[in-house]
C-alpha cells in the first residue's frame, strides 16, 4: 500500500509540472508583427497585383514574411473576444488584418475610408470560386505609428 502511494504522488507531481510547462508555454509572451523589421513594404494595391497576378509565386515569395502595408479602410469590424480586423477592398480582392491585445484599442478609433499604415504577418491568399474574391489575410497585425 505504501508503494501505491508513492506512484500516486510521482504521477501527480509529474503531471503537475507538466500542466505547468504547457501553460506557461500557451501564454508565453510573443514578439508582434509590430516589433519586427518588415520585409516588404507595399501599398495595398501593390500586394493585391503580385498575389492577384501570380498566386503559387506570391505565396512562396510572402509566405511567413512580415509585410508594411499602407491603403484607406474599407471597413472595419469587431471580431471574438477581445480582436479587431480592419479590411481593405479594391475590386474583387480583399485584405483582411486581424488585431488582437493592446492593438485593439488604436483600432477602435479608426474610420472607414481614412489612410492607414501597418504591419502583420502574411498568413496566406484564398480564393473564393463562389463569391469571385481573393481574400489576403495578415495576422499579428499593429498600426505603424
Amino acid at each position: 500500500m505504501n508503494k501505491f502511494f508513492k506512484v500516486i504522488l510521482v504521477l501527480v507531481g509529474v503531471g503537475v509540472v507538466v500542466r505547468g510547462i504547457v501553460l506557461w508555454y500557451v501564454n508565453r509572451p510573443t514578439q508582434g508583427a509590430g516589433q519586427l523589421k518588415a520585409d516588404f513594404t507595399l501599398s495595398t494595391t501593390e500586394l493585391i497585383k503580385e498575389v492577384s497576378s501570380n498566386a503559387s509565386t506570391s505565396e512562396q515569395k510572402f509566405a511567413k514574411k512580415n509585410l508594411q502595408i499602407s491603403g484607406n479602410i474599407s471597413s472595419l469590424e469587431k471580431g471574438a473576444g477581445n480582436s479587431m480586423s480592419v479590411f481593405f477592398k479594391e475590386k474583387d480582392v480583399v485584405i483582411s488584418c486581424s488585431f488582437s491585445g493592446e492593438d485593439v484599442k488604436d483600432v477602435q478609433s479608426l474610420k472607414e475610408g481614412a489612410p492607414l499604415k501597418l504591419k502583420g504577418l502574411y498568413k496566406g491568399s484564398t480564393k473564393d470560386d463562389l463569391l469571385g474574391e481573393t481574400q489576403i489575410d495578415l495576422i499579428s497585425c499593429s498600426i505603424v505609428k
